[in-house]
């Protein structure tokens, strides 16, 4: 009832808007409209990028329209002024009549009533629409429909989803095409964790209603080039998921529906992605760029959420390209937009880039600047119970601690670690107990820096007591690590039996993904052996660090130790036991240098060799002479 006095109310002032808005000049008239167009007080830098003007000039026609009275001042700061229109039964008018339709209020409406009301309130309401909607007449039974299909897309509702749709008659569902398309795209949907056949499934909707005339229809389409090249992208297939992305982009662009908005923002952030995979971090840059430019003064929480997710990106491809500041930036400037939002998808993603920013400041050696970082995690979400905001407060823990020990407070630095494993050491989510280990596992580096190679010893074996079992990647790391670092500790100590078996334990484990520490495995184990003795089993853990696949692209800390058992093993030794390996083609080059650096070039040898043999003949000689002579004296 309510909506259809408005839209009684705005048709009797349709004569007087019109008039009104025909007699401002070009320019205000321009400046006008974009703050029609963005419903809410707006700075005067947001509107001039509606109106396509420059700053200056927008100022000055903002200064003319409040003189008339027809803008005022709303909020903002005194250098920095928000702006309102004043008559606001045309900006409704607007939104209404000459714009978009009614979608932009009801995108409002979605996005209080989701705030406001409990899922089964959200189900019991759109039941009453559904019920409603046969009295309306053809314009408010149309907004119902829009309301109606917005509220049924809330992950809220998703379990109340196939219900909600079956209570309506057939004909209230959109066309056939749009029922089909849609039912379609679910059925692929449920297909995650299916990559492949996910993927079938979405080419199917493209292929069957691509070329669709119907707004209804081309939102399922839209959203199924999105999922398909999500599904390609985790299928390891960069470039396809490109293609799809783009595609997205070049149908729906310049649309003005919400919903293929939504798509298209959603296709460029994923377009960011597939162009880091594809090591392009300038073009993801500039990709993440377009999407704040477009989509930036949106107010539509979905369309937020993507720009969010963009401003993460671009961080990431800032610091691809070396470019730490910049990323800081990005990463500040997604928490200035979205810090004060109370929307669960936009907190995590502040949550997040504090934990990124934190990271960073850290790399730049900004231990005090890091510690704040992670101290406004724990400010803003130390109190929450959502998994994912509580996986980044775990990470702001494990991070604080080690700001504290670059500070040279490492007292402080093992009260966080405690702190970790206190709250979270009880979680069965992954993510969160890969955080845990890690806090015990930087517990034992700390207190060996602080001499104390016991306790270091209890923080190792704790790691492997709590996580030794688990086959998750991130955990089996940290247990392996943990495994090292107690080898290191028993080395230094000259425990080398005990420096093999712990050593030994991380050879053992599964080295999927992790072909550096299973190499240093095997050098430690060869280190403890060679100190107890045994050069032939010293001679066989060289044997299997050669023989790893992977050796070429481990970095040269493992080169580095292999010309240490050069020199252990003899040079002969270590060039057939290289010759032998998949990596000889990279290895051979170096053995032949370090035998040059250490005076044992083949031909040098060969030579050398020569020498001693005439040398050792001359000595013979010269002491069966003189051997002779004695004899002759004594005779």
């Amino acid at each position: 009832e309510l909506m259809t006095d408005l839209f009684d109310r705005v048709d009797d002032h349709t004569e007087y808007f019109k008039s009104h808005i025909e007699s401002l000049p070009a320019q205000e008239r321009r400046v006008y409209l974009a703050l029609a167009t963005l419903w809410k007080p707006a700075t005067t830098r947001e509107i001039a990028d509606h109106a396509r003007l420059e700053t200056s000039t927008c100022s000055a026609q903002l200064a003319r329209l409040g003189e008339r009275g027809v803008v005022r001042v709303a909020g903002g700061t005194a250098r920095r002024k928000q702006y309102y229109l004043t008559e606001r039964l045309y900006n409704i008018y607007y939104l209404l009549r000459r714009r978009r339709g009614p979608d932009r209020l009801v995108e409002a409406l979605i996005h209080f009533m989701q705030s406001y009301y409990s899922p089964p309130e959200l189900k019991d309401i759109s039941a009453r629409m559904v019920h409603d909607g046969n009295s309306l007449g053809a314009e408010m039974r149309s907004l119902h429909r829009i309301a109606f299909e917005s509220l049924v897309e809330l992950p809220s509702l998703a379990e109340y989803r196939d219900e909600l749709l079956a209570m309506m008659p057939a004909g209230g569902r959109g066309s056939a095409d749009e029922r089909a398309a849609r039912a379609l795209f679910e059925t692929a949907r449920n297909l995650q964790g299916r990559g492949e056949d996910a993927v079938a499934a979405y080419a199917e909707v493209i292929r069957r209603f691509g070329e669709s005339e119907s707004p209804a229809v081309l939102e399922s389409v839209a959203k199924a080039f999105v999922n398909k090249g999500v599904e390609l992208g985790k299928l390891n297939r960069p470039g396809e998921a490109l293609e799809c992305c783009d595609e997205v982009v070049r149908r729906f662009g310049e649309s003005d529906s919400p919903a293929l908005l939504k798509s298209v923002a959603a296709a460029l952030v994923n377009r960011g992605v597939s162009l880091g995979a594809l090591n392009r971090p300038e073009d993801a840059l500039e990709t993440c760029d377009e999407v704040v430019r477009r989509f930036g003064e949106s107010d539509v929480p979905a369309v937020l959420e993507w720009i969010a997710k963009a401003l993460m990106n671009k961080g990431a491809a800032l610091n691809a390209l070396n470019r730490p500041q910049d990323a800081l930036d990005a990463y500040d400037e997604l928490v200035r937009r979205f810090g004060k939002s109370e929307t669960s998808a936009l907190r995590e993603s502040v949550a997040t880039a504090l934990v990124n920013k934190g990271f960073d400041l850290a790399a730049l050696n900004r231990p005090q600047d890091a510690l704040e970082a992670c101290d406004e995690v724990v400010g803003r979400f130390g109190e929450s119970e959502t998994p994912t905001l509580l996986t980044s407060l775990a990470t702001a823990l494990v991070n604080r601690a080690g700001a504290l020990g670059a500070l040279n407070r490492p007292q402080e630095a093992l009260e966080a670690c405690d702190e970790v494993v206190r709250r979270f050491g009880g979680s069965a989510i992954p993510a969160i107990a890969a955080r845990v280990a890690t806090a015990l596992s930087n517990k034992g580096f700390v207190l060996g820096a602080l001499n104390r190679p016991q306790d270091a010893l209890e923080a190792y074996d704790q790691v492997v007591c709590r996580f030794g079992e688990s086959a998750t990647p991130a955990l089996d790391a940290e247990v392996k690590d943990a495994l090292l670092r107690r080898a290191e500790i028993e080395i230094a100590s000259q425990r080398y039996e005990k420096a093999a078996e712990s050593a030994g334990r991380v050879i053992e484990r599964p080295h999927k993904g992790s072909a550096v520490r299973h190499m240093r495995g095997h050098l430690m184990r060869a280190t403890a052996l060679l100190a107890l003795g045994d050069r032939s089993a010293c001679e066989h853990d060289v044997e299997a660090v050669l023989a790893l696949p992977e050796l070429g692209s481990i970095l040269r800390d493992g080169i580095t130790a292999l010309m240490h058992f050069s020199v252990a093993l003899g040079a002969q030794r270590m060039r057939e036991l290289i010759q032998a390996s998949p990596s000889a083609h990279l290895l051979l080059p170096l053995t032949t240098a370090l035998e040059r650096e250490l005076g044992h070039e083949p031909r040098v040898a060969r030579e050398v060799d020569e020498v001693a043999r005439d040398i050792q003949e001359r000595l013979a000689t010269l002491r069966a002479n003189r051997s002779r002579r004695q004899e002759e004296r004594e005779g």
